[in-house]
């Protein structure tokens, strides 16, 4: 059985968790034009596939812009900061558990759009 419901929803847009069986598969994510998500890290890697909109990712390497239909992977242990460069719809999961660890510089930015 699949379940989608609302967990967060703030200044940004909103997150919906998608379970199968009682298990989180991952999250639909909305944000709206300017806003920033992200400003972690994880243990695992990370999928992100844009079904609507655009994303600037940043990593302490790299940069880029993202748009309709592309797929983002970010390794473990590497801190990312998304930001909508229009509203954006993307679909996200892990490899690995759920969990997430704060990167400060990054999670700055997020904090001030909330």
């Amino acid at each position: 059985m699949i379940r989608v419901y609302l967990v967060n929803e703030d200044n940004r847009g909103c997150i919906f968790a998608i379970e199968k069986n009682g298990k989180e598969i991952g999250i639909l994510i909305y944000t709206k034009e300017g806003m920033k998500r992200g400003g972690h890290y994880h243990k695992s890697r990370q999928h992100t596939i844009i079904l609507k909109g655009s994303f600037m990712v940043k990593t302490p390497n790299w940069e880029k812009v993202y748009s309709d239909g592309d797929h983002i992977v970010i390794d473990a242990n590497i801190p990312h900061l998304f930001t909508a460069l229009e509203d954006t719809l993307a679909f996200e999961y892990l490899e690995g558990e759920i969990e997430r660890t704060v990167y400060p510089e990054y999670r700055k930015e997020v904090e001030e759009c909330i």
